[in-house]
Order: structure tokens, then sequence, then C-alpha cells
């Protein structure tokens, strides 16, 4: 829980070439749960833009056409109730993000007009936003 979708992101690009999709999608998944939860605690709106400049960049590279394959592998992953449960019980598992934002905070424009303080949202709540996230976000079951 302590890599961000700039580490991660990566790693699904890589994955996906070697036609892994499996792994690319387990990946991909954290990385946009991720993403989704630290645009809810980085109080600069116009950072949250990176998340698309980071799979623009990454993914990007990849051909066409395993770029297809990888949306194709994620709907079919998502949309099987089992594969999903797989993936969020692996997500609870890992737990929400234990790192700083820096990656998204010095995305904003923020960081070029010298805002103070640490970039985040005052009185953010981790815990509601982590399972909003699962329960919105990925469409996760509910735990029982």
């Amino acid at each position: 829980n302590t890599l961000t979708p700039a580490d991660l992101y990566p790693g699904v690009a890589d994955c996906a070439r070697q036609e892994d999709y499996q792994k690319a999608i387990a990946l991909y998944t954290l990385a946009g749960a991720y993403g989704r939860f630290d645009t809810l605690r980085v109080a600069d709106r116009t950072a949250h833009a990176a998340l698309a400049a980071l799979q623009m960049g990454d993914f990007g590279s990849l051909s066409p056409a395993t770029q297809g394959r990888l949306r194709a592998e994620l709907q079919s992953q998502l949309r099987d109730p089992a594969r999903l449960a797989g993936i969020c019980n692996s997500l609870r598992g890992i737990g929400a993000p234990n790192y700083m934002p820096t990656y998204m905070i010095q995305h904003g424009m923020g960081a070029f007009t010298g805002n103070t303080g640490d970039g985040l949202t005052p009185g953010f709540d981790a815990k509601a936003s982590w399972q909003s996230i699962l329960s919105s976000y990925l469409h996760c079951p509910a735990q029982h």
C-alpha cells in the first residue's frame, strides 16, 4: 500500500506487453482505486488530471491491439462476479494507500502558484473514503 499509481501503471503496461493480463488487471485496479482515493484527498482539483496523464504516458506506448485486449480483459474480469470478488478481497487485504500523494500534488496548479500547507483536503476521512472507493468505484460486493 506504499506504491502510488505512478509506480503501478508502468507495471500494468509491462504485464500487458507480456500478455499477462491477470497481473495487469490486478495492478490496474489497485492503481485506479489508489488514484481515485487520491483525488478525494488532494485539495487542488487541477492536480487530479495526474491520473489521465500517467495513463496516457504509460499506455500510449502499447499497440492498439494490446490496449484493446487490456480493456476487454478488464471488462471481462469486472463483470464476472467471482473475479470481481477476488479483486475486491485483494484490495481489502492490501488496504488504503499509505503514502503521501506527492505525484498528484505536484501535478496541480497549486504546486506552481505556491499554495501553502500539505495539499491535502482538511478533515479527510480515509476509512470512509476507502470504503466508498470499493463500493462505488469498483462496485465491490458487500463484505459478510
